[in-house]
């Protein structure tokens, strides 16, 4: 049997397609970095997935999974958040909230 270009063109192309096949396509989540906007100077905590921290001075906060929950302390849940807005900035009013009277407190 001669093999021309052709043949091994597709040869080439079987091939790389059994190895992308074959691959793990398992992805990385990159951290997304949000702004809790908030007049609270209490320390304020967040969980998402494995992750726990408080929320520095600045509301700066960094995730790769949502939802991401906001705490007055470790037990006591303020809301959570799906998803966050391409500016990063975080309102009370774009939380679920866990509390009707932290929404009044939020609206005032």
């Amino acid at each position: 049997m001669k093999f021309d270009n052709m043949n091994l063109y597709i040869i080439g192309l079987i091939m790389a397609s059994v190895m992308m096949g074959c691959s793990n396509n398992s992805q990385v989540e990159a951290e997304r970095v949000g702004y809790l906007v908030t007049l609270s100077k209490n320390d304020i905590y967040y969980k998402c997935g494995n992750k726990e921290d408080i929320v520095n001075k600045n509301g700066k906060f960094s995730c790769s999974s949502f939802p991401v929950g906001f705490y007055r302390d470790t037990n006591n849940k303020i809301g959570s958040i799906s998803s966050l807005h391409n500016d990063g900035f975080v309102f009370p009013q774009d939380m679920q909230l866990e509390e009707d009277s932290i929404m009044k407190i939020a609206s005032r």
